[in-house]
């Protein structure tokens, strides 16, 4: 029977009572073995089967539905979300705003460190590429103006973005 003791934030489980005893398990490790499991169970990100565009193309006019969007990247919850209360033109002039201000940092850096352009087209793609795994570039379609919409517009060009 072992006792568990604390000792630099961790707790751990030792087989005995005396000054030198032996460690048998921490919760570092555990953690290390379970992560190690779930991420040979399930498929990663870059997994062919959870990549857009590697399934069938969707019909002119045909929006791609909800639930497929839902699983797009990890927030594309909070862009539906705005979608649905801001509404999509609201949301699409933000994130085109936080677009062209990303790629402007991006132009920035690369013109003060003399990176040729090649290589700023490049992080150009991959900003671009992180943004629609990560969800931000789901396509709506479904929400319109939103609840807010229209106050969300009038507050927009109020602020001469």
């Amino acid at each position: 029977a072992g006792r568990i003791v604390e000792a630099g934030g961790f707790a751990y489980l030792t087989n005995g009572t005396g000054a030198a005893q032996e460690l048998q398990f921490n919760q570092r490790d555990a953690i290390r073995s379970t992560t190690k499991t779930l991420s040979n169970m399930l498929p990663s990100i870059s997994a062919p089967e959870l990549r857009k565009g590697q399934g069938k193309k969707l019909a002119k006019g045909e929006k791609e539905p909800l639930a497929s969007q839902l699983t797009t990247g990890i927030f594309a919850w909070a862009v539906l979300f705005g979608y649905a209360l801001f509404g999509e033109q609201f949301v699409g002039r933000v994130r085109g705003k936080g677009i062209a201000l990303h790629s402007g940092v991006i132009n920035d850096f690369c013109k003060r460190f003399a990176i040729p352009n090649k290589m700023r087209q490049k992080y150009i793609q991959t900003a671009k590429k992180n943004g629609h795994d990560l969800g931000f570039l789901v396509p709506g379609g479904y929400f319109g103006d939103g609840l807010a919409g229209d106050a969300a517009m009038k507050w927009w060009k109020s602020t001469g973005w």
